[in-house]
């Protein structure tokens, strides 16, 4: 029922499983599907209950010791220009479906063993017959991983495959922001951030004493970055404003609107939302961002709404700290887009007319190469990249070896064709995010070593994923408490004071102090919450 705690809809679940008999071969969520028609109209809720379903589905499973295959049913999730897109059928529906999808590409991230498939029915012609056929014959089929994701539109079965997007106006040199776009009032949350500014800059040129830029940051400018904000402003005639506020949560975004410090200003402008801070869960979210956008396409007198999915940034951003994904070392199938590049696509992208894109930068013979090495990439391109990206046949994994350094090159050889040696970079070895992630548990199986999946992100080279195994494998000295103020160092927390209270921790510090423990005892079963409850480190 709406509502019910995650914990209850997770029993319901487990004792559904339970009566079902011991052995359950494959289970069918079909949260996205029904969470529209239990709450009406309350789009919302409909994707917050969607996605507790699937939750609770996942938190049972993990309870059992069997593996069912599991398929997971959206409408409307994977859109199809064909079809007119998410508009071709109920759209509001659609919401619930993208974020289920985004969270379960995930969940088969982490947890391979589960055999996700994820079906996507079609939007314009639902029937009750023709879904359960399908959805039978995902469940019944030994689909490679490589290949789990499907959409049936019109009776046939359709893979996802990357296209590129029309954008005329990338054609004319040096595209800048339009300035009927820049001007009004914006809301860039983010803002105080290296891309938060520098998109800021691009509208305050544009628009001039036209637009009014509401910067949303949780913390306040540095000197320096306020003087360049009050330059900026005076340079451009644009009313510059910074506003304290934490728009990751709805109560936040709420207050800051309203504030009203941007609508005071100009009333009668339209109010544009651009949302460059991180989520807490990014698949579900972008999956919901990416439906909403096209939501608000299917309602022509809607204000425009833009999803864009980025590339790997250079010198700016969370992903240019990243070795694996930043540095754009020679051979790197993706290379790093600087901010005007990036800025330069997104206005052309805002010429267009689709409500999805992705900014990416590479050439043609980075991806054949990439496609070479990773059947998976050449899939995903289809046939752009003709018979140079063939991809090379993979041997069979070696057995597992003595030594951190051999055991790591051994399961990197598995996700790539490339020649692997303790020296390889990571970012020529064409892995995304979603094989790391496979990497990671693939090491962790191999060697008992519980790892962090932004370590090996960060690392440099597989040797230095070597080092992080052979120091998650070392014998730990000393007891429980020697483990709990271990972890708070290794977080860079103060010890000290955690011997004394931990009132005054955050929940950020809190959460990467959990998991630091629970990297300490792997067999543990901890929750951020209840470390949060103890008085002092003792308790």
């Amino acid at each position: 029922a709406p509502g019910e705690p995650l914990d209850v809809v997770a029993d319901r679940v487990a004792c559904a499983l339970e009566e079902s008999g011991e052995d359950v071969a494959g289970v069918v969520c079909l949260a996205a599907l029904g969470a529209g028609a239990a709450l009406g109209d309350d789009v919302a809720g409909a994707t917050r209950e969607a996605l507790k379903t699937f939750l609770a589905l996942l938190k049972a499973l993990d309870d059992r010791g069997d593996a069912p295959r599991v398929v997971v049913a959206t409408r409307g999730a994977a859109d199809d220009p064909s079809l007119d897109g998410v508009a071709a059928s109920a759209p509001d529906a659609a919401l619930a479906s993208c974020a289920v999808w985004g969270m379960a590409r995930s969940a088969a991230a982490e947890a391979p063993e589960r055999r996700f498939r994820l079906v996507d029915l079609c939007p314009c012609e639902p029937s009750r017959d023709r879904d359960a056929a399908c959805l039978l014959d995902e469940l019944a089929a030994e689909t490679p991983a490589s290949r789990a994701e499907s959409a049936w539109r019109k009776r046939a079965r359709k893979a996802p495959r990357l296209a590129p997007l029309p954008v005329p106006r990338l054609l004319e040199a040096g595209p800048v922001v339009d300035a009927d776009l820049a001007a009004g009032v914006h809301v860039v949350s983010g803002g105080t951030g290296g891309l938060g500014v520098e998109w800021a800059k691009r509208l305050a040129a544009a628009g001039g004493d036209a637009a009014t830029l509401v910067l949303a940051s949780r913390r306040a400018p540095s000197p320096a970055l306020a003087a360049d904000l009050a330059s900026l402003a005076r340079d451009t005639g644009a009313t510059v404003v910074v506003e304290r506020a934490d728009v990751s949560r709805a109560a936040g975004a709420e207050a800051l609107l309203a504030r009203g410090a941007a609508l005071r200003a100009t009333p009668a402008t339209k109010l544009r939302v651009w949302h460059l801070a991180g989520v807490t869960d990014y698949g579900a979210a972008n999956g919901g961002l990416d439906a909403l956008a096209a939501l608000r396409a299917s309602r022509r007198d809607a204000a425009r709404c833009l999803s864009v999915q980025w590339g790997p940034w250079a010198g700016i951003g969370m992903a240019s700290r990243i070795k694996s994904l930043g540095s754009g070392s020679e051979g790197a199938p993706f290379l790093p887009l600087n901010a005007a590049d990036a800025f330069d696509g997104l206005d052309a992208a805002l010429g267009g007319a689709a409500p999805v894109a992705a900014v990416v930068r590479f050439d043609a013979a980075c991806a054949a190469a990439a496609a070479a090495r990773a059947p998976h990439v050449r899939a995903f391109l289809g046939g752009a990249l003709g018979d140079g990206g063939a991809a090379a046949a993979g041997g069979a994994a070696e057995p597992p070896a003595a030594d951190p350094g051999a055991e790591a090159v051994a399961v990197f050889a598995q996700h790539t064709s490339a020649p692997v040696a303790l020296d390889s970079a990571l970012e020529t070895l064409a892995l995304d995010s979603l094989e790391v992630t496979a990497i990671v548990r693939d090491l962790e199986a191999r060697t008992g070593a519980k790892l962090e999946l932004l370590d090996v992100l960060s690392a440099a080279t597989v040797g230095d994923v070597a080092k992080l195994v052979g120091d998650a494998r070392r014998p730990r000295k000393g007891g429980a408490l020697d483990a709990v103020r271990r972890a708070a160092a290794s977080r860079r927390i103060d010890v000290a004071r955690l011997a004394k209270s931990t009132a005054a921790l955050s929940f950020r510090d809190a959460d990467a102090w959990t998991r630091a423990l629970q990297r300490e005892y792997p067999g543990a079963v901890l929750d951020v919450s209840r470390v949060m409850a103890c008085a002092t480190a003792d308790d």
